[in-house]
């Protein structure tokens, strides 16, 4: 099967019939669930190192087919905080493994009260999916990876799709105006500040506060942004800041929803995924003509 890059007049064109699946759930779930889901995860089957420092590695997981498998890289969330790593995510990228995708999720520097991590955390979120896409890991189909990121790592990973070539990005409950959360108070939006190290206000950091904000760069990828209302902790207007990205939302669905592979919000990313494949295999297809 081959897959080409999107253009995003194709991607609209593929979502307009694309609604969001019904939910029904009564709770959202936890951050305590999916850390339990993930410690009964399957181990990645590699762990590769991009880099020299100790953030540089990633967990490779692969499924057992054949032929070589189409490439999802997944950045993890957690605030840009040192307190939460990749392993959070361990079920999540079983369960697309699980579908057929080679996922790459890639560790990266994260910030804390006392050390920012900018733009440290996008160079480590760069330069691992430049390792992965010029590995020629066999398992790995030769083509552009898909790029999915949860909160802060939809952060990243929309900024990512700026410096290296990518089929396109699937946001999680992601940040796309950068700014405008770190104005806020919650304990998120305060670690944002510290990813930067500054305020908002503060006049020093007005450049990087620009150069972190996904919703003042030309992205040019095509940009699926999946959100809900009942997220309290990356608000649903956090998905309407990019014009030219295709929105679906999610009823109910809390933030951890979009990484618990057994919530109708992970059902909703399936959908997604199948959607932008079949789309980029018609794609070619009609190249090909």
């Amino acid at each position: 099967m081959v897959y080409t890059t999107l253009t995003k007049k194709r991607l609209l064109l593929v979502f307009a019939g694309l609604f969001a699946i019904a939910t029904s759930q009564a709770d959202p779930v936890s951050f305590q669930t999916v850390l339990n889901s993930s410690e009964q995860a399957p181990v990645a089957t590699e762990t590769l190192r991009y880099g020299e420092l100790a953030d540089h590695y990633g967990l490779l997981w692969l499924p057992q087919q054949t032929t070589p498998a189409p490439l999802v890289v997944l950045v993890h969330g957690g605030c840009w905080l040192q307190n939460y790593d990749v392993n959070h995510v361990a079920a999540a990228a079983a369960a697309l493994r699980d579908d057929g995708y080679a996922v790459w999720v890639p560790e990266y520097r994260r910030a804390s009260a006392e050390q920012a991590a900018w733009p440290q955390a996008l160079n480590d979120v760069v330069q691992a999916i430049d390792f992965i896409k010029t590995s020629k890991h066999p398992a790995i189909a030769r083509q552009a990876p898909l790029l999915v990121g949860h909160s802060a790592g939809g952060h990243l990973a929309l900024l990512a799709s700026n410096k290296t070539a990518v089929k396109g990005v699937v946001g999680l409950a992601a940040i796309t105006d950068f700014s405008r959360y770190a104005e806020g108070d919650s304990g998120c939006q305060q670690a944002a500040r510290w990813l930067i190290g500054a305020a908002v206000d503060e006049p020093q950091a007005a450049t990087l506060y620009q150069q972190a904000n996904p919703r003042l760069q030309p992205l040019t990828a095509p940009i699926v942004l999946l959100a809900s209302a009942a997220d309290t902790i990356v608000p649903l207007a956090q998905a309407g800041y990019l014009a030219d990205a295709e929105v679906v939302t999610v009823a109910d669905a809390g933030h951890f929803d979009f990484i618990y592979p057994e919530s109708a919000a992970w059902q909703q990313l399936r959908a997604t995924l199948k959607a932008i494949a079949n789309a980029a295999e018609a794609t070619s297809v009609a190249a090909n003509r």
